[in-house]
């Protein structure tokens, strides 16, 4: 029987500066690999799904939470969508800077767009946010994303979903970029059978 020829050795130039490339932005690392079939796949598709994630959003889906990080249990109740949306670095980065803005009682400094909304802290302090539903009655919400979900509906979830699954699609980028594509195991060589009791008479 024929033995199935071994894949080649599949070389990777820098998999540590690709990883972080692909982090920073979907596809940069295989391009920088000069895999640009995947490069170019990777970032259409999911910088695709995450800008679409955004316009049906309204541009307000994607923000770092403001709770402290202790307790850790209600600090990723409030931000396990911006933890997932964390695997496109281009989103991370600017979604932390402006957390530390808003903590710092400072304007967006980057895009507007990943600027916290106001807390409920801040609510009680500065007064509730409201808006007015189609019959002119006022709605008072407990907070900025209160609001938000509000006045977005359906489209809010939506929105952030879409950008979720693209930052959790970054993270398979990322490992692609660094290891490689997976591969077959190679199938098991035909070795003699010493069994006496198979053995040939």
């Amino acid at each position: 029987m024929a033995e199935t020829p071994e894949m080649p050795p599949i070389d990777l130039p820098n998999p540590k500066i690709a990883a972080l490339l692909a982090w920073l932005v979907p596809g940069l690392g295989h391009l920088y690999q000069g895999r640009r079939a995947k490069g170019f796949l990777f970032m259409g598709s999911i910088i695709g799904l995450f800008v679409a994630g955004m316009w049906i959003g309204g541009g307000q889906v994607v923000y770092a939470s403001t709770l402290p990080v202790q307790p850790l249990r209600s600090y990723l109740y409030d931000g396990w969508p911006f933890l997932c949306q964390s695997g496109i670095g281009a989103v991370a980065i600017p979604g932390w800077i402006e957390r530390s803005r808003y903590q710092a009682n400072k304007d967006a400094l980057l895009v507007p767009a990943f600027y916290p909304p106001q807390g409920a802290d801040r609510a009680r302090r500065d007064g509730a946010e409201s808006t007015t539903d189609q019959s002119d009655n006022r709605v008072v919400h407990p907070d900025g994303a209160a609001k938000r979900r509000y006045r977005l509906g359906f489209r809010f979830e939506v929105g952030m979903v879409y950008t979720v699954i693209a930052g959790l699609l970054n993270l398979l980028v990322v490992y692609d970029a660094h290891s490689g594509p997976l591969l077959p195991e190679e199938e098991e060589k035909n070795e003699p059978n010493d069994d006496p009791d198979n053995a040939s008479p």
